[in-house]
């Protein structure tokens, strides 16, 4: 799910950088400055060996500092699951690409 939400997010990101991605908190935060936040965390992730999942939620919470002020992890993972089900909203289930598999040893 949030592989196929990062894609959409970097391709809207392309096409439309200053339009409003998710408002939370009186925070609002673009395609274009959303998706240049979780790229710039890939990149540390990546040198850290963390996946791009971890460099998702990072850039999200870089992007939206006020997701950070939520006291508890209950309410926490309730307002991270509106965020993500609203960045998604326009991914059509039936042909969301599955996450890549990613060689271990």
């Amino acid at each position: 799910m949030i592989h196929d939400i990062r894609h959409d997010i970097i391709r809207r990101a392309e096409a439309t950088p200053r339009l409003t991605a998710v408002r939370f908190g009186g925070e609002a935060v673009t395609y274009g400055a959303l998706a240049e936040s979780i790229e710039s965390y890939e990149a540390i992730m990546e040198r850290n060996s963390m996946s791009r999942d971890s460099a998702f939620v990072a850039g999200l919470m870089h992007a939206i500092p006020s997701l950070s002020y939520i006291d508890g992890v209950v309410e926490f993972t309730r307002v991270f699951g509106e965020v993500l089900a609203w960045l998604g909203r326009d991914i059509d289930r039936t042909v969301a690409s599955p996450k890549p598999l990613r060689a271990v040893g």
